[in-house]
């Protein structure tokens, strides 16, 4: 019997630790001897027990007691539970329409409406406070910082983002503000188009495109946009990268929306119409090396992932997202893209070519609540229940999964989860909290 018990021990580990095995070994296993064991009461009720079936009822025992063994020890050995450092209590109001957040230096950085507020990685305190008074509102903020600065657009409550605040996040001290005359769309209260990088801040304003020193708010070289044409001044339709500006314009001459990419240094530039005839209910610049655009014709239906070569615009592809997961990012880095499809009642988190083909897929059976990319690192928050249950952390250029962590329960159902990490920690950010959890809470040991 100490055969049978340590041999299944051993078993249940070497076929846990196989790439394809994410907790389905163990399932199937105990599915399979207890089948055995209820088989053979069956036999021993109707037939009474034969000579060796005590033997044969022992070792359907030790076989169950070896599986769940074994399971135990790969959990331990497999699947370590992140430690809780330090939480953000959900704010009151709860939902103070959150705008975004950076993680710079030593601080995560988040805007609300009523300001950006900056917390210590160390232990989550509040560093300091840039509150903006009503009847002002911050309306959005630059996906990304550079340098330890920060672009924030603001409104009068009710009103256009007209204004434009660089703040260095390692004070919370506004550099300086710049005026964009007027919103130059018509949709009021979506966010002004606001990109940093390289020392560079771009930002739409009512003549098209604004180029500024992002320390001193000096103006740069201003690219003109197309005869006829004014920014879709929407969120996410402006990016910037290594002094390539990519920006998305409705062209009334022709209505046609077009995207548009200078070369800032240079003075090139190139085209591309993204649509004609109808608006286009989604253009949103995902990257500007190599332009990623995603595209949606109608509510539902007709999204695409663009992909273009930066230089010359080329065209790389046209990828089908209809089977995209509508609140998660697509991630664009290490010469990949990165997407989580929904299909078919399966989820997995993908990784393709700037051509378009698959590079590498990894199922997720419950489904994901977050993704993050970074240099070397792929984190998934997979999904229990509405709420994440563990993080996984893959090989971006394989998929191959190198570590899991249990997630503790303490989520609420998030509309939307924000996840980050540092070389410390790793950050789950909930913004649209509406119970008494936490808005953000960091974890660390979760990279062993």
């Amino acid at each position: 019997m100490s055969l049978v018990l340590f041999g299944g021990i051993a078993l249940n580990l070497a076929l846990g630790f196989q790439p394809w095995n994410h907790d389905t070994f163990f399932p199937a296993f105990l599915l399979v001897t207890a089948c055995g064991l209820l088989l053979f009461f069956l036999l021993v009720r109707r037939k009474g027990v034969p000579r060796r079936g005590l033997s044969a009822g022992a070792l359907a025992f030790f076989t169950l007691v070896a599986a769940g063994s074994g399971y135990v020890l790969f959990q331990e050995i497999r699947y370590d539970e992140l430690e809780k450092r330090w939480a953000i209590p959900a704010d009151v109001p709860k939902d103070p329409e959150w705008k975004g957040y950076w993680v710079t230096g030593d601080a995560l950085v988040r805007a609300r409406v009523d300001g950006v507020f900056a917390h210590g990685l160390k232990d989550g305190k509040e560093l300091w406070n840039h509150r903006v008074s009503a009847p002002e509102e911050v309306c959005g903020t630059s996906s990304s910082a550079d340098e330890g600065v920060g672009l924030v657009s603001s409104a009068t409550k009710g009103g256009i983002c007209d204004r434009v605040t660089a703040l260095d996040l390692n004070t919370g001290r506004p550099l300086w503000t710049h005026g964009t005359s007027e919103n130059p769309d018509e949709h009021r209260g979506y966010l002004t188009g606001v990109a940093a990088d390289s020392g560079i801040a771009a930002v739409f304003s009512s003549v098209g495109l604004d180029v500024l020193d992002l320390r001193t708010g000096e103006p740069r070289r201003t690219p003109r946009p197309p005869s006829g044409c004014r920014p879709r001044a929407w969120d996410d339709s402006l990016a910037l990268d290594g002094g390539r500006v990519a920006a998305v314009f409705f062209c009334a001459k022709d209505d046609s929306v077009r995207l548009v990419v200078n070369e800032l240094g240079t003075g090139s530039s190139w085209s591309a119409v993204l649509g004609t005839g109808v608006p286009l209910g989604e253009a949103s610049v995902l990257s500007a090396d190599p332009v990623v655009v995603r595209s949606r014709k109608t509510a539902d239906v007709g999204r695409e992932l663009l992909v273009f070569e930066a230089a010359t615009g080329r065209r790389l592809a046209a990828l089908p997202a209809d089977t995209l997961a509508r609140d998660l990012p697509v991630l664009v880095g290490e010469e990949r893209i990165h997407t989580v499809v929904d299909q078919s009642g399966t989820t997995s988190v993908r990784a393709l070519s700037f051509t378009g083909e698959i590079l590498w897929s990894a199922r997720f059976e419950d489904g994901v609540e977050a993704v993050h990319l970074t240099g070397s690192e792929l984190l998934v928050a997979a999904s229990s229940g509405g709420a994440p249950a563990a993080l996984a952390v893959l090989d971006p250029a394989s998929g191959a999964e190198t570590h899991r962590s249990h997630v503790p329960r303490a989520f609420s159902r998030p509309r939307v989860l924000e996840l980050h990490s540092t070389p410390e920690l790793a950050l789950f950010i909930d913004p649209g909290s509406w119970s008494d959890a936490p808005e953000t809470q960091a974890f660390g040991s979760w990279k062993k």
